[in-house]
C-alpha cells in the first residue's frame, strides 16, 4: 500500500479479498514478531466462505486514515484487526478501500463503523467480518 495515496482525513476503511471465491489458507505462524498467532480453530470459526469483506475499520483520530493504516501496512502489533489478517496466506494481495469523512467527529466515525458492521452482520447470519474481533 502506498501510504502517500492514503488521505489524512478521518474515515472508514474496508479490507477486501481480491477473489472471494478462491480458497484460503491460514498460517500457523504469525508474521508479527512479539505476538502469538491466533489458534487456527479460532480463525476458522470466524471465516466467511465467499465473503469479500475481511475487515471494517475506523480512523477517527486526528491523523485520520493515513495514521491508522500505517501500522497495518507495516504489520505492526498495534493494529488489532491486522493480527487475523496477517495470518491469511493471501494477506499481501488484499485490497484496502476507504471513505473519507473529513468533518465527522470521532463519535460520528464510531457510529458509521458500527452501522457498516451491523450491515455486514445482517447479510452474514449475525456474524462480524473475519478480522473484526467481538468487542
Amino acid at each position: 500500500m502506498d501510504m502517500k495515496q492514503v488521505p489524512s482525513d478521518r474515515g472508514i476503511y474496508v479490507v477486501l479479498r481480491a477473489d472471494p471465491s478462491s480458497t484460503y489458507e491460514l498460517l500457523v505462524v504469525s508474521p508479527i514478531e512479539k505476538r502469538a498467532p491466533y489458534p487456527l480453530d479460532d480463525l476458522e470459526s470466524r471465516w466467511h466462505v465467499g465473503a469479500t469483506v475481511v475487515y471494517i475499520g475506523k480512523a477517527g483520530g486526528a491523523g485520520g486514515l493515513r495514521q491508522r493504516l500505517r501500522p497495518f501496512s507495516r504489520k505492526k502489533i498495534n493494529h488489532s484487526g491486522g493480527r487475523s489478517i496477517w495470518q491469511l496466506a493471501e494477506a499481501e494481495t488484499l485490497l484496502v478501500c476507504w471513505q473519507t469523512h473529513p468533518n465527522a467527529t470521532a463519535d460520528e466515525i464510531d457510529a458509521i463503523e458500527t452501522a457498516w458492521i451491523a450491515s455486514f452482520k445482517a447479510a452474514h447470519g449475525g456474524r462480524r467480518p473475519f478480522a473484526n474481533r467481538n468487542k
